[in-house]
C-alpha cells in the first residue's frame, strides 16, 4: 500500500506538470491557430488577386491575339499589294520596253524612208539639172547661132547684098 500514496502523489504532481504543459500547449495551439488563420486569409487574398490577374492577363492575351491576327492579315494584304504592285510595275516596264522597241523600229523605218526620199529627190534634181543644162546649152547655142546669123545679115546688108 505504500505504493498507492506514491502513485497518487505522482499522479497529482504529474497532473500539475501536465496541466502547465497543457496550458502552454493550448496557448501555442492558439497562436498557431491564429497564424494559420492569418495565412489562410492571406492565401485567399492572394488567390483572389491571382484570379483577378489571371482574368486581366486572359483579356490582354485575347486582345493581343486579336491584334496579332489583324496585323498578320494586314501584312498579307500589304504583301499581296506589293506583289500586285510589283507585277503591275513589271507589266508597265514591259509595255514601256515594247513601246520603245516599236518606236525605235519606226524611227529606223522613217529614217530609211527619209533617206530614200532624199535619194529620189537628188536623182530627180540631177535629171532636172541635166535637162536644164541641156536646155541652157541649146538656148546658148541657139542664141549664139542667132547672133552669128544676125551679124552675117548686117555684114551682108552693109555690103549690099
Amino acid at each position: 500500500m505504500k505504493s498507492l500514496p506514491f502513485f497518487l502523489l505522482t499522479l497529482v504532481v504529474g497532473c500539475d506538470d501536465n496541466s502547465a504543459e497543457l496550458s502552454k500547449l493550448n496557448s501555442e495551439i492558439k497562436v498557431l491557430s491564429d497564424r494559420t488563420e492569418e495565412y489562410e486569409n492571406q492565401i485567399k487574398e492572394i488567390e483572389v488577386e491571382a484570379s483577378d490577374e489571371k482574368v486581366r492577363f486572359d483579356k490582354e492575351k485575347i486582345e493581343l491575339v486579336s491584334k496579332i491576327k489583324n496585323l498578320e492579315s494586314k501584312l498579307k494584304e500589304v504583301q499581296k499589294d506589293k506583289i500586285d504592285g510589283e507585277s503591275s510595275i513589271e507589266q508597265s516596264l514591259k509595255e514601256r520596253d515594247l513601246r520603245i522597241v516599236a518606236l525605235e523600229e519606226e524611227k529606223i523605218k522613217m529614217k530609211q524612208r527619209h533617206e530614200e526620199f532624199l535619194d529620189t529627190l537628188r536623182k530627180e534634181q540631177k535629171v532636172q539639172l541635166r535637162n536644164l543644162q541641156k536646155e541652157i546649152r541649146k538656148a546658148e547655142a541657139d542664141g549664139y547661132k542667132r547672133g552669128i546669123d544676125e551679124m552675117l545679115y548686117r555684114m551682108n546688108k552693109s555690103k549690099g547684098l
